[in-house]
This record gives C-alpha cells, structure tokens and sequence, in this order.
C-alpha cells in the first residue's frame, strides 16, 4: 500500500541520517573562536560574527527585515558562548 511505501522511505532515511558523520563543533576559549569541522568543510567563526549576523525576531523585525540589533552595543572581547 501507499502508508507502507511512505513508512519504508522515511525508515530509509532516518537510517541514513543515524549512520552519517556528525559535525564535530568546538569553542578555542584562547582564539575566541568556534570551529565546525564535518570532514569536508571546515569553517570557523567568532562569537562577535555569528552574534552580528543573528536573524532572529529579537534582532531583526520579522515583518520588515529591519535590524534591531545596534552592533555596536555588543563588546567583541567580552562575548563568549555560554555552552557548547
């Protein structure tokens, strides 16, 4: 039947996403950086980068796409993730 067919394919690809790499995320308390790695592309970031680019309803008007976030209240020295 068609539920069973539709069953089948998601059973196939939640194995597929249990058996895939996990990205492996790291914070260099040193660097003040956060590193992706995924074993193709490796990517880091600041905090200060990834906060000043956040698209969130808090920091950017959902209606309108205005930023409401003023960057240049956000310290670069002094943010830092909470936890990873």
């Amino acid at each position: 039947t068609k539920m069973k067919v539709l069953a089948n394919c998601i059973i196939a690809e939640i194995e597929k996403k249990s058996n895939s790499k996990r990205s492996k995320l790291r914070y260099d308390n040193e660097k003040n950086q956060i590193y992706l790695e995924d074993g193709e592309v490796d990517l880091s970031v600041t905090p200060y980068d990834l906060r000043c680019d956040c698209r969130c309803a808090t920091c950017v008007e959902e209606l309108t796409g205005k930023r409401v976030l003023d960057v240049n209240s956000i310290s670069k020295e002094k943010i830092r993730p909470l936890s990873m």
